[in-house]
């Protein structure tokens, strides 16, 4: 145990104001009352209103607070990172957090920030070389939730986070499911608003240019949006749409057959990124690719393609829509977000946007546990770094640290919101980070193009969202490796040109062939399994 002795002890009062000045200019709101199980799996109670909220996190901050550190556990880190952070300017940010989480949690984190190409490749390496990393970041492919646990790579942390992160547990109520399988934690979801929509992102530029605005903020079917995707394919030069391997995006469980957005089939693909499974709200699991809605909305893609709207590399570039955009090469993007996604992707492309919304997703399992935080197996320090997760998701200090970095350096606050210093943007910060991937999202400051109660009302929004019925279950995918490898070289090898519209009907039989030889059908029958123990032992 790499531990270093304290030469100080440092009093309450000494310790309130420093956290206080870490915070100067926040507004955080409160950990929200914890949701609460119904029958019908409603969406979580209405949590505090914003007055409330900042008398609650008074009361929460860390209960480490009140007791000294005389000793202080080194724990090791890896994270995500679609920034590209440059390792300097992430050193120093994560030694302004030490500052504090060596007081409050008695833990010195040493984090390493990983690029997403090469972060699940990394994660699968040093976990089987037994590294002894103490929090791994929750990420995609292989470093997702449901992989590492199919791996045997997570560790058990219920108990852990019972005695050292009770705060956390509070405000994550049953969200905390999500990364539980047969009732047993070995995750921490981020604390965000999981309610996400379906939007179409539009350069406002172009769309004022042909007078096309207004039309495009009032539409209301897939009619309307090829109508204005004719407009721009015949006016500019401009591809009117795009993607990297998709146009829509077929890893959630969204179906567009066509027709007015109301049509929309939104379901809980139950954690399934593979494009295989399909759920009717009635407790029947399907094979997806044979549903009549998915094929239709693969036929619409096509003739998308065969009109000239659909960028020609899009089933073979790695760029997102959002670089693709900002290169002057797309006019708009079809993708799933939240709220406050107009500042977001004028950020990302850096035009102004307009995103009508398409339709609403649905808060389940897997919309939960995308991202978040987990002690793997080979942690040498598993009570540490739980103590490091409960510091960073209820102070605010580390949560404005970790996402804007140092105030007056990498952001200042005008008005409750936080924006770029003067003579600052986002390509000479030298810190800015993502605000949904860990932490509790409640507890930072919004950012600039937002309001300053911005995250009271994503809390509202997330409130008002449709929850699954199935949130709370997780798959095991334990056993099925020569399967999901199978799947995944016929999605490799089919998918990117199918879902991007460039196919024909016996491409598409061929498809559903190959899943079926690989193995399917065996996939789809073990989802169904699972999901009918799991809401029979829970009486869902």
């Amino acid at each position: 145990m790499k531990k270093r002795i304290l030469a100080t002890i440092l009093s309450i009062g000494m310790l309130t104001s420093l956290l206080a000045g870490c915070a100067a200019g926040a507004a955080p709101a409160a950990a929200p009352a914890a949701p609460a199980e119904t029958e019908e799996a409603a969406a979580p109670e209405e949590t505090a209103a914003p007055a409330e909220e900042a008398e609650a996190v008074e009361a929460a901050e860390p209960a480490e607070t009140a007791e000294a550190f005389d000793e202080v556990t080194d724990i090791e880190v890896i994270l995500i990172d679609f920034k590209g952070i440059p390792t300097e300017q992430g050193d120093r940010i994560v030694e302004e957090m030490n500052k504090i989480t060596e007081k409050t949690a008695g833990v010195r984190a040493h984090v390493t920030f990983i690029g997403p190409g090469d972060y699940p490749t990394q994660v699968g390496l040093m976990l089987s070389g037994g590294e002894p990393l103490d929090i791994i970041g929750l990420g995609i492919g292989s470093s997702a939730f449901a992989a590492l646990i199919a791996n045997n790579q997570l560790m058990d942390i219920t108990d852990l986070l019972d005695e050292y992160a009770p705060e956390t547990l509070a405000f994550l109520g049953d969200y905390i499911d999500a990364d539980s399988v047969n009732g047993r934690i070995y995750g921490v979801p981020p604390y965000r608003n999981y309610a996400s929509s379906f939007y179409a992102v539009m350069r406002k530029d172009v769309l004022d240019e042909l007078g096309l605005t207004d039309k495009a903020m009032s539409m209301t079917s897939f009619d309307d949006l090829a109508a204005i995707y004719a407009e721009v394919a015949e006016k500019t030069d401009l591809t009117p749409v795009g993607g990297s391997k998709q146009i829509f995006t077929t890893g959630y469980g969204n179906i567009y057959p066509g027709g007015s957005f109301e049509d929309a089939v939104i379901f809980d693909n139950l954690g399934d990124s593979y494009g295989i499974i399909f759920t009717d709200g009635e407790g029947n699991v399907s094979f997806r690719p044979e549903e009549e809605a998915q094929i239709k909305m693969y036929e619409m893609i096509r003739d998308w393609y065969d009109a000239g709207y659909v960028y020609k590399d899009s089933a073979i570039t790695d760029d997102h829509p959002d670089t693709l955009t900002k290169a002057g090469i797309l006019f708009s993007s079809l993708q799933i977000s939240e709220m406050g996604i107009e500042s977001a992707k004028q950020e990302a492309t850096g035009f102004e946007v307009v995103c009508p919304e398409i339709a609403k997703d649905l808060v389940y399992s897997a919309s939960v546990n995308k991202f978040g935080l987990a002690v793997p197996v080979t942690s040498q320090e598993p009570e540490a770094a739980i103590r490091w997760i409960n510091a960073y998701y209820t102070d605010p200090a580390l949560a404005n640290l970790f996402t804007w970095g140092v105030e007056g350096t990498d952001y200042v606050v005008e008005d409750g919101v936080a924006r770029f210093p003067d003579g600052v943007d986002v390509n000479s910060v030298g810190f800015h980070n993502y605000d949904f991937m860990y932490g509790n999202y409640f507890e930072v400051l919004p950012w600039s193009g937002n309001t300053a109660d911005f995250r009271q009302q994503a809390m509202a929004f997330l409130e008002g969202a449709d929850v699954s019925p199935y949130l709370g279950f997780a798959a095991s995918q334990a056993g099925m490796d020569n399967i999901i490898a199978a799947l995944n070289s016929v999605n490799d090898q089919y998918r990117p040109s199918i879902a991007c519209g460039i196919y024909t009907d016996d491409d598409y039989s061929k498809y559903v062939t190959a899943l079926k030889t690989a193995g399917a059908e065996e996939y789809v029958a073990s989802y169904q399994e699972q999901l009918s123990a799991w809401m029979e032992a829970t009486g869902k």
